[in-house]
């Protein structure tokens, strides 16, 4: 996996219309909902991500749907850096 090969700490991606994220490794990937399309998944409308980086490697994603602005953490990981 390229990424983990070269110390790749944030992957973005945002093509599927889902939110989601995960960590492998130091590699932290984040997908994000849709901003604008009328063709999402979630039934809670559109979204997007919030990407928190904090000291020591501690990093939050957070999804904010559009409509209501309610925030949801859907991932907490440390990564070494």
């Amino acid at each position: 996996f390229t990424a983990l090969e070269n110390k790749i700490h944030i992957i973005l991606n945002g093509h599927d219309h889902i939110s989601f994220c995960l960590q492998i490794e130091d590699t932290i990937l984040s997908s994000c909902g849709t901003l604008t399309s009328s063709d999402y998944l979630d039934l809670k409308g559109n979204t997007y991500n919030i990407i928190n980086c904090y000291d020591k490697g501690f990093v939050e994603i957070e999804r904010v749907y559009v409509r209501s602005r309610i925030k949801q953490i859907i991932g907490s990981f440390w990564i070494n850096m």
